[in-house]
């Protein structure tokens, strides 16, 4: 992997030092997903000590069964990595989860409307 994983629905690349963009766009993410981006999240975590992701979905989105257990197993691995996480979508639903995720998760996350693209990548990329 050079700068990152393109297939079918979804791009992980490594972008702006230690930023990861993950694009989705329509159909399930899946256990091979979640461990496509930890391998991303290992190589940047050999040269950063915190990373964010922004995170960019759109279309119809799922998770499989073993991508959420995949998901979770990840969370745990990587709590002390990830730093901020930048969510871009227009989903309502998505909206309402980031604010539930920010109750439990270590980082911090941020939710941002696809027209408010720019505004995520500065927050991602700030130290606030």
């Amino acid at each position: 992997m050079k700068n990152g994983i393109t297939r079918n629905d979804l791009n992980i690349g490594i972008r702006h030092e230690n930023i990861i963009s993950v694009q989705i766009t329509n159909g399930k993410i899946t256990k091979e997903n979640i461990q496509e981006l930890e391998e991303v999240i290992k190589i940047l975590n050999n040269n950063y000590e915190h990373i964010n992701i922004i995170l960019l979905l759109a279309g119809t989105l799922g998770l499989t069964l073993s991508a959420n257990v995949e998901a979770l197993r990840l969370f745990f691995k990587t709590k002390d990595v990830i730093k901020k996480i930048a969510i871009v979508s227009d989903k309502k639903w998505i909206e309402f989860g980031t604010k539930v995720e920010n109750f439990v998760t270590p980082w911090k996350e941020e939710y941002f409307p696809s027209t408010e693209l720019d505004d995520a990548w500065e927050w991602v990329k700030s130290n606030k």
